[in-house]
């Protein structure tokens, strides 16, 4: 039975017979860091939120009046930021001890075995969305992935389409023979010129 603002929560737990063994065999120190990193972060948190609302004390008192207030308001911001960055440390581990799961499903996922940068920061649907994105970046490049064809069907593919090649390659046209043969009997004679010859020629056929 537990008890906590002004709620009774009766709890069961189950005996697993020995020897027990965390998920993904992690020893118990691993399996309770986010936890106790949790629980001191949100003790430093309310800490210093206390404090924050506390009017700070000065250390020494300052003469010009414009000088302490600079002081008191510096010092407020600084404490503003070590509020602010120990609230993010305690998302970050809540998210680590709520979905512990979730993170070891992405650091497999991921190549160097570590989360991205602000994944924790997000929450659970960051989680969620990550590792989304991580499964649809590996279906899409699964053909990548994929292991090179052996050399002998490399050599198969590449005979068969050479093959292919070679019978849709027109064959030369061959010439007739009558084509030859007016190709042939095309060329002119070549003729003599000049008018003596013609001359001479045609007296002798008239005597």
């Amino acid at each position: 039975m537990k008890y906590d603002s002004n709620v009774m929560n009766i709890r069961q737990f189950n005996s697993s017979p020995h020897p027990y063994w965390l998920p993904n065999f992690m020893d118990v120190f691993t399996w309770s860091l986010p936890f106790v990193a949790e629980k001191t972060t949100d003790m430093l948190f309310h800490i210093l939120t206390a404090a924050l609302q506390a009017e700070p004390v000065p250390e020494r008192e300052l003469t010009p009046e414009e000088q302490k207030e600079a002081e008191k308001e510096r010092r407020r911001e600084a404490v503003r930021q070590k509020i602010r960055a120990i609230g993010k440390m305690a998302r970050m581990f809540s998210t680590l001890r709520e979905e512990s799961e979730t993170v070891l499903v992405l650091k497999g996922l991921s190549d160097t075995g570590a989360l991205p940068r602000g994944s924790l920061l997000a929450g659970k649907e960051g989680l969620m969305n990550a590792v989304a994105n991580f499964n649809e970046a590996q279906q899409v490049d699964a053909e990548n992935e994929m292991m090179p064809p052996p050399k002998t069907a490399e050599k198969r593919r590449k005979k068969k389409s050479g093959g292919l090649a070679h019978q849709r390659k027109p064959s030369p046209r061959r010439r007739s023979s009558s084509s030859r043969r007016r190709s042939s009997g095309s060329s002119p004679t070549p003729r003599i010129k000049g008018r003596g010859s013609a001359g001479s020629v045609g007296k002798g056929t008239h005597g």
